[in-house]
């Protein structure tokens, strides 16, 4: 996986439920990522945590805007490069 991989829209849902499943327990959250998604890019526990904190304050399960390069990617424009 490239290091400027960026998570689409599925996985921040799939992250979000993973971390409910496992009672607010990112750690966990993790280990359930691995153990359902081998050999796909596996989150840490401060980006479950910090996508579950997002959606709380903004109701925005993606970040509004995410820079990888020279690339922008903007939620608002339907995840479009």
């Amino acid at each position: 996986m490239p290091s400027d991989y960026v998570y689409g829209v599925e996985d921040y849902v799939h992250m979000l439920l993973f971390y409910g499943e496992t009672k607010k327990n990112a750690t966990k959250a993790v280990l359930l990522w691995k153990e359902r998604f081998p050999g796909k890019k596996v989150p840490n526990a401060r980006t479950i945590q910090g996508v579950y904190n997002r959606a709380m304050k903004t109701g925005a399960v993606v970040p509004k805007n995410i820079c990888v390069g020279q690339k922008m990617w903007i939620a608002s424009n339907g995840g479009k490069w």
